[in-house]
């Protein structure tokens, strides 16, 4: 048995109960096969699981996601799913990244605070269990970065046009890429480095070309959440936040530095 039958064996009580409810607004990938799964939120309020699928079957508005998770939990742990467009079709949600993704809308906001993302863990679970299956089926890293996971605000620093900031600066990237390993068995494997293509773009004058371990980890630490206590590090150099920036897309938000 290969580790996707394997998966979907264990997850078959979730594949099973996922509705289809297919919108008018997809299209042919053109040959082209996902590299990612992409993590979105809905923007709307609690419970509103059918009315964001209701809202991809308006054809006037052409948007679409594969899937949209609900936020409540069942009875069996996991969270309500629909698929609105099959992985084999493009979504139209990432405007020139869609031919290459397969997209997550959560019934949530991107203004959600850490505490709030950890207060969903049955959500959280849900998607990491359907992105697991993404990693098997296509051949890509359960890691933060590309080919793998990324978000919605991802996109931009990996050179496809984008202007949204959701799942949010709050997501808990290092708890939920734990979920995806977990569920692929790889627990016990150390984390890869976030790694973005950067789609050739210049490095920005001042950056070093090797970058010293305590910047590294005071960026991990900043992409998953800024959760307790940051590295120990010396004063950040001038170059940390426009690399950060160049790097990942990530940025200091208005917030000063600890």
């Amino acid at each position: 048995m290969s580790k996707l039958d394997d998966l979907r064996k264990r997850l078959r009580p979730l594949l099973n109960s996922i509705k289809i409810s297919l919108s008018p607004n997809r299209s042919s990938r053109g040959g082209a096969k996902p590299r990612m799964s992409v993590i979105h939120t809905t923007e709307s309020g609690p419970g509103s699981l059918w009315g964001v699928v209701n809202y991809f079957h308006n054809a006037g508005i052409e948007v679409s996601s594969t899937y949209v998770v609900g936020d409540i939990e069942r009875k069996d742990g996991w969270v309500d799913v629909v698929m609105c467009v099959p992985e084999n079709e493009k979504p139209w949600t990432q405007k020139s990244a869609n031919p290459y993704s397969v997209s997550y809308e959560l019934v949530g906001r991107a203004a959600r605070s850490y505490t709030d993302w950890m207060n969903h863990k049955a959500q959280l679970r849900t998607v990491a269990a359907l992105v697991a299956d993404d990693c098997l089926q296509y051949g890509y890293p359960a890691r933060h970065g590309y080919p793998g996971i990324v978000g919605h605000r991802d996109l931009k620093s990996l050179g496809f046009p984008n202007d949204h900031t959701d799942p949010g600066e709050n997501f808990p990237w290092r708890y939920f890429i734990g979920l995806v390993r977990g569920f692929l068995n790889d627990k016990g494997k150390r984390p890869e480095p976030v790694k973005m293509n950067m789609n050739k773009r210049p490095r920005p004058a001042g950056i070093p070309r090797r970058i010293p371990a305590y910047a590294w980890k005071y960026r991990e630490w900043h992409l998953n959440g800024r959760k307790g206590k940051p590295p120990k590090h010396p004063k950040l150099p001038p170059w940390f936040w426009p690399w950060m920036q160049w790097s990942t897309g990530a940025g200091p938000h208005g917030r000063k530095l600890p």
